[in-house]
Formats: C-alpha cells, structure tokens, sequence
C-alpha cells in the first residue's frame, strides 16, 4: 500500500495529548495587568515548516482561557487540564507541568512555540472568530449522506505512480446552513480524513468550497465547485501541490449501497467486490475504516 506523506490530521490530537500529559495544580499569583487575561482559541499551527490547513485546526477545538491570577485551563475535544501564564516584558510564558512554552502578542494575537522552535501555535481571542459565511439551502441535499468509490493520484512531479484507492465519503449539513465532506481511504478513517471540505450553494445545484484541505493540502474559497449527483459524484479539480509535490487527483463516488450497474467493471472502485459489495449484501451501514487489513496487499490498478 501506498504510504501516506506526514500526515498532519494526527498532530493536533498528539499536541493535545501532550497538553494533557501534564496537568499542573500551582498556586496563583498578583492579579494581571497585561489584558491578555480571557477565552483564546487555536487559529493557526505551522509544524516543521508546514502550515496545517485552517479546517483542521478548527476541528481540534484546542482552547486556552487565562485568568486574571496567572493561572487557567486548556481544553480540547473532551480533556482540560490547568496552566500557569505569565506576561513580562513582552514574552509569553505558559506552563502546564513540565512543558513549557514561550511566545509573543503580536497584533493582538497570541504566538506560542516550543522550546525547540519547531511547532508554532497562534491563537486568537474567541470573540474575534467569525462564523463562516454563506449558507446552502434545501437545493443541495442530494448530496448529503454517505458516499463510496475511489480517489487516484496522476501526473506525479516524484516518483509516485499512478495509484487507485478505495474511499468513503461522508456530506453533512452544518450548523450555519453549509455542506461538510469528509472523504478517507484506506490509510484513514472517518475521524481522520485524506480531506475535509465546507462548502456552500453557487448555483442551484452546485455547491463551492470556503476552506478545508486535501492530503495536507488546503482547499480555497471557490477554488473547488461540486455539480449535483447524477447519482454519481465525480470530483476532478484537485491540483495537489504540498509539502514539495505536485499531482493531480481525482475523486469517484456513488451513494453508499449503489451496486455499480452502470459503471464498466474497469472504472469500479478496486477491492468493490472483496469488503464493499458483501457488506452492502448484507444491509450493513458504510464503516468508519475500511478494512484494508483483511485484504492483500495493493496490487498495480487494471
């Protein structure tokens, strides 16, 4: 199988993790001057270099509240833990146990690194989000649901060949009115994605995205425009172009439990009668994981 390339959907849950590892229980000190005391929220992460695309910061929903004694919580997902803060002299310094990290406020925005210097955190004050804008109506639902099919990758600047994956997708409605799609293949899972994309009505039946990412990637607003299904969802506009490599990519799907009668054998997706068709057999709802590991090995696409 394929090896995925850094994959950034598992840093933030181990950045959190870490947060947590180390929970602190000090004592308080003078009251703060600094105005920093308040709710904070992560905005951005830039890990070795690499900016992880904005979506999937969002998601990890790493919080930071500051009180005004030098000592507050952190929180994300369903873990908190407590921290000491200080502001002197224009440094940042944040403890939570044995980790510490120091940064600067800069336009308002707090910038926290690690001692190594090779993760940067920007977090900015919760009232200072804004929701995303636009809103899809009922137009669209005939894209909501769960989905299966296949992604490839073509036209490598590498040595990467032309390969086929098995994937599900899942289209949710969010809560401002929008569409979210989460799409992972074998090497992720529904918690994990390969990408995850909000998108909002264009047309009548075509919706366009406001952001999200694709294998690290991230996805622009009105940079990918989805035509309704018929029933078939085809999805051909991804010029992957992250972490030093370029390909282009290419995403197939039909609602989960179509039988492919009207697909040629050749353009199936590749293990579609080895784990797909028995489930769909048997009533079964689409899986979070495909199994990939009752399978054999990838073999080179017909």
């Amino acid at each position: 199988m394929l090896g995925r390339k850094n994959n950034g959907n598992r840093f933030l849950p181990f950045l959190i993790a870490l947060f947590f590892s180390f929970l602190v229980s000090g004592c308080g000190r003078a009251s703060d001057t600094s105005g920093l005391a308040g709710e904070w929220v992560l905005d951005a992460v830039n890990s070795g270099g690499i900016s992880l695309p904005d979506l999937l910061v969002s998601n990890n929903r790493l919080a930071l509240r500051l009180d005004a004694d030098g000592i507050g919580q952190i929180a994300g997902e369903n873990s908190e833990g407590r921290v000491k803060w200080s502001y002197d002299e224009g440094t940042f310094f944040l403890q939570t146990g044995s980790l510490f990290l120091t940064g600067t406020v800069e336009n308002g925005t707090i910038i926290l690194r690690t001692v190594d210097g090779e993760t940067e955190l920007r977090m900015i004050r919760r009232t200072e989000m804004s929701p995303e804008d636009g809103a899809v109506d009922t137009g669209c639902d005939a894209f909501l649901g769960e989905w299966y099919g296949w992604w490839k990758i073509e036209n490598s600047s590498g040595d990467m060949p032309v390969s086929w994956y098995d994937c599900c997708a899942a289209f949710t409605r969010t809560e401002d009115g929008n569409i979210r799609m989460s799409l992972w293949d074998e090497d992720g899972s529904r918690t994990q994605p390969l990408s995850e994309i909000v998108l909002t009505q264009e047309t009548g039946d075509r919706i366009t995205s406001l952001n999200g990412y694709f294998d690290l990637m991230e996805i622009h607003k009105g940079e990918l425009t989805l035509a309704k299904p018929d029933p078939a969802l085809l999805i051909s506009e991804i010029e992957h172009d992250a972490e030093g490599e370029h390909y282009s990519a290419t995403v197939y799907l039909r609602p989960w439990g179509d039988r492919w009668e009207e697909a040629p054998k050749n353009q199936r997706p590749f293990y579609y009668e080895d784990w797909y068709l028995p489930l769909v057999n048997s009533g079964a709802t689409m899986p979070d994981k495909i199994p990939w590991e009752t399978l054999e090995e990838r073999r080179v696409h017909p």
